[in-house]
């Protein structure tokens, strides 16, 4: 089982919570700082989004294993399913949801 954040950190999918690594949160939260360099310093450091890029796919890497870490013991029939789901969903039918998350935790970090 990955280590988890705070229990603010579950993602759902097929109707069932997995929960975040402390690894996939806290890359989101290096995308949220990323980001929040402003587009001028964007432009300027990352004009091929090269750097974003490699910060989503590090989220994307993470998220997918702590999804196997997750289903791990559940029959293969319903591992196929989570995974199907995960893979049929775009980028934005989970970014949010673990972005919303890494906000969450972010804020409970900052108290």
């Amino acid at each position: 089982m990955p280590n988890v954040s705070p229990a603010v950190t579950a993602f759902t999918i097929c109707g069932l919570e997995v929960a975040l690594s402390t690894k996939t949160i806290d890359y989101m939260i290096e995308y949220q700082v990323f980001k929040s360099a402003g587009p001028a310093w964007l432009a300027r450091n990352d004009p091929k989004c090269n750097i974003e890029q490699s910060i989503i796919d590090a989220v994307s890497s993470s998220l997918k294993d702590d999804i196997y870490a997750w289903s791990a013991d559940f029959s293969e029939d319903l591992q196929e399913k989570v995974e199907n789901e995960f893979f049929d969903m775009n980028t934005d039918g989970w970014w949010d949801q673990v972005h919303s998350m890494a906000l969450a935790v972010r804020a409970l970090n900052d108290q």
